[in-house]
């Protein structure tokens, strides 16, 4: 078993953590430019990969 086997994700799969992490870290004031525009990018790169993953389950 892997260290990620073995460890419990809160979300459904690594890539919704990945989305629910820009998601919070997005929720921030404080963000500078740049840094708001890599995690919008993040964000949606991931919501597009996990939308692609689920498609092939179906």
């Amino acid at each position: 078993m892997t260290e990620v086997e073995g460890h419990q994700h809160r979300y459904r799969s690594p890539v919704a953590a990945i989305v629910g992490l820009a998601e919070s870290a997005l929720q921030r004031e404080d963000l500078d430019e740049g840094l708001l525009k890599q995690l919008q990018a993040i964000r949606l790169l991931a919501k597009e990969a996990l939308a692609a993953s689920e498609d092939d389950e179906i």
